[in-house]
């Protein structure tokens, strides 16, 4: 029998925002394998590994070291079809300006992250 659990990576500096990510997409569906990192770096050496690439990433912008504006930057070298979703409690319109002219990201989303914020990313 196969695992039919898709992959999602959390990556957020914030274990409290981890946890409550965490809480609200298994509130919506059963269905996926999370795996969660506080360093953005240890998330892209994960994706480097070509072992259990996510479906979907959650990633939040402000982050000590390697933000995510800079995360996707070296994501893009992996040219991995993983789906980004900007979650982030920035009110800066410009960050989901930018969010949204990269092909990446698939959405943005303010923190805190609801069940309403996943229907329209998972409704594939």
């Amino acid at each position: 029998m196969t695992n039919s659990k898709k992959n999602i990576f959390l990556v957020d500096d914030d274990d409290t925002a981890n946890f409550i990510n965490e809480m609200q997409i298994n509130r919506f569906s059963g269905n996926f394998n999370i795996q969660t990192f506080t360093c953005a770096q240890k998330a892209l050496e994960e994706l480097k590994k070509n072992f259990k690439i996510p479906e979907f990433i959650f990633l939040d912008i402000d982050m000590p070291n390697l933000n995510g504006w800079d995360f996707i930057n070296h994501f893009k070298k992996l040219k991995l079809s993983t789906k980004i979703v900007m979650v982030t409690s920035s009110l800066n319109p410009s960050d989901k300006q930018k969010a949204n002219e990269l092909s990446e990201v698939i959405a943005f989303i303010e923190k805190p992250m609801v069940k309403t914020h996943l229907v329209p990313i998972f409704k594939n």
